[in-house]
């Protein structure tokens, strides 16, 4: 009986040690031939820079070592024991990890993995303050692996995985372990090549973990493990260079920041932490792309949304972007988060596919503002608001409603007066959000040279237009003078109009002064016409010039070239006769080297 029992325990060991062997065996398989310089742990436990725990390879035999491996290692490291890095390593050869084996990384500690180097994981702990850089290659030995960035107390900096190349990891069948488990305020950075494949789990907590992804696929493409998977509320930071979309982000998110000027694409409806003040931001530069999907938080609370000077949005939702608070809230179209900011000198697209509102957004520091208005929606776009575009118009005729453009100059004269002084006189015909004007003045027709003259003069913004006039008293004696206008705009962007020339010769009194014959219109006739009108301008020089035709929408509706045209006085005729144009008011704008000149002519049928 005795002797039975101990055969069946030899048996039961032989067969619970198969799997083991097996690995072991594979394991032998993949490691390279020992070379001099390679190095190996000796025992169970030890910290990486006490050179007692390691074995170096003489070329024949192992010896213990006198010295920790240096960085970089260019060797092959063997890791059978748990180590902690208490130091900063970069392996740019190979790296080795037996079962059982695990690194364990302190504050301050940085392990970097160089673009040829290869790393056979077990188990990686990062913990606060340490940082797990990957170039290079990192593969889960056959029986799985597990990186583990640790929880961020309030005294260290954040544990970092910053991925730029390739981390497969595969799951080990352990139900209480994950391949990446990201804990509280743990940071994962990923490059646009970057992927953290394989069979394994995903893991994080609800405390503030953080994302940095250049990836085009977004989060689900810089992580792509397709075993179990758990993403809680975290920060994200879209910063690619090619257009990305975000993938399946986490629900109440404390913050998303765009960053990418080639566009960020939202893949489904995205949800705010209601109380920790969360935020998305559009940043200068950048373009948020909502499609048809919302971005959303809870009643009274602390979520905003936020899209910088020079950044874009574009949503297909129809019922555009408000402002509108109900509850603290905002409950209509593709922004209803707690509060919103909208700059004036941001872009605007709305690219539905059935007819949009605008929405009734407000605009900071400029109301009802906007830099571009880009309509692709061709089943068009109705303006809840008047708007005032500052920059350009793009599918202007899907537009339903009013926008303006902030100023139309009808005339803009000067004339040499008694005691050596020129009275400058403008009349617009219509103003919008315009701040005043200055007059600036140069004794040759280089507006570089010019100098402001008169202090701001201050606009009347009427939709009728206003008559201005200016004396410059200020002259320095006989000669010619170049006189030219600028409009500025709340927002300081402005328009620059001229130059008008005034000579002023010895002598010269009110009696015998004459008008400054003035670069660009002199007259329309008729006006109103139908369905032609012959407009008469002036050029200061002789070289190349255009006229473009709008409506009050400020599309272009014709154009005429005027290339190499003489200095002097010109007509030409606009037939509107095969252009279709409703009767109304349009505007004709000359533009030559160096000035340009707005008329307002009415087509009447």
């Amino acid at each position: 009986v005795r002797i039975m029992k101990k055969i069946m325990n030899i048996h039961t060991w032989n067969l619970k040690a198969i799997p083991a062997l097996l690995l072991l065996t594979l394991l032998v398989g993949l490691l390279p031939a020992q070379q001099a310089g390679d190095y190996r742990t000796k025992w169970a436990w030890g910290t990486f820079s006490d050179a007692n725990i390691w074995e170096v390879h003489n070329g024949s035999a192992w010896v213990s070592a006198h010295d920790a491996p240096a960085s970089p290692f260019l060797g092959t490291l063997y890791m059978n024991h748990t180590l902690v890095l208490d130091r900063s390593l970069t392996i740019s050869n190979r790296l080795f990890m037996a079962p059982g084996a695990r690194l364990e990384m302190v504050n301050g500690s940085k392990l970097e993995i160089t673009a040829d180097a290869y790393v056979a994981l077990n188990e990686v702990m990062v913990n606060a303050g340490a940082r797990l850089e990957n170039y290079g290659s990192i593969v889960s030995i056959p029986n799985g692996g597990n990186i583990t960035l640790q929880y961020q107390d309030t005294n260290a900096q954040p544990a970092v995985l910053l991925n730029m190349a390739s981390i497969v990891l595969n799951d080990d069948n352990q139900s209480w372990t994950y391949s990446l488990d990201m804990r509280d305020r743990a940071v994962l950075i990923s490059g646009e090549n970057a992927s953290i494949s394989g069979t394994g789990s995903f893991k994080t907590t609800d405390q503030h973990v953080r994302f940095e992804i250049a990836n085009q696929g977004g989060l689900d493409e810089a992580v792509s493990l397709s075993g179990y998977r758990y993403v809680g509320p975290a920060h994200y930071l879209f910063n690619g260079t090619q257009p990305q979309v975000t993938g399946q982000l986490g629900e109440r998110n404390f913050s998303i920041t765009i960053a990418n000027p080639s566009s960020v694409s939202l893949q489904h409806n995205v949800s705010l932490n209601p109380w920790e003040n969360a935020t998305v931001r559009v940043m200068p530069g950048a373009i948020l792309r909502l499609q048809d999907y919302v971005i959303i938080s809870s009643d009274w609370g602390n979520a905003s949304f936020h899209l910088d000077p020079g950044a874009t949005v574009s949503t297909a939702h129809p019922d555009g972007i408000s402002s509108e608070e109900v509850n603290q809230r905002i409950y209509i179209g593709a922004i209803q988060t707690n509060q919103s900011s909208y700059s004036s000198q941001a872009n605007y697209v709305f690219d539905g596919t059935t007819i949009q509102q605008s929405g009734n957004f407000v605009t900071e520091p400029d109301p009802n503002t906007v830099n571009n208005l880009i309509v692709n929606n061709t089943a068009g776009l109705v303006l809840t608001n008047p708007i005032t575009v500052t920059g350009t118009v793009q599918g202007a005729q899907n537009i339903q409603g009013d926008y303006t453009l902030p100023i139309t100059l009808s005339s803009f004269t000067a004339v040499p007066m008694s005691g050596k002084s020129v009275r400058i006189q403008w009349v617009t015909a219509s103003e919008t959000n315009v701040l005043g004007y200055y007059i600036l003045r140069s004794m040759e027709p280089k507006l570089e040279s010019a100098l402001r003259i008169s202090p701001l003069l201050e606009a009347v913004n009427s939709s009728q237009g206003s008559m201005y006039q200016f004396t410059d008293r200020d002259l320095h004696g006989e000669g010619t003078y170049y006189y030219w206008l600028e409009d500025i705009g709340f927002s300081s962007a402005g328009d620059i109009h001229g130059p008008l020339q005034v000579h002023i010769l010895p002598g010269h009194t009110s009696q015998n002064s004459t008008p400054a014959v003035k670069p660009g219109f002199s007259g329309s006739f008729p006006n109103p016409f139908n369905p032609s009108t012959t407009l008469r301008f002036s050029l200061p020089e002789s070289g190349n010039a255009v006229l473009n035709f709008y409506n009050q929408k400020g599309q272009l509706v014709d154009q005429i070239d005027l290339s190499n045209r003489a200095k002097g006085e010109h007509q030409v005729v606009w037939n509107t006769q095969n252009l279709n144009l409703p009767s109304g008011t349009y505007f004709a704008k000359l533009v030559g080297d160096g000035f340009q000149d707005i008329k307002k002519i009415s087509l009447s049928k």
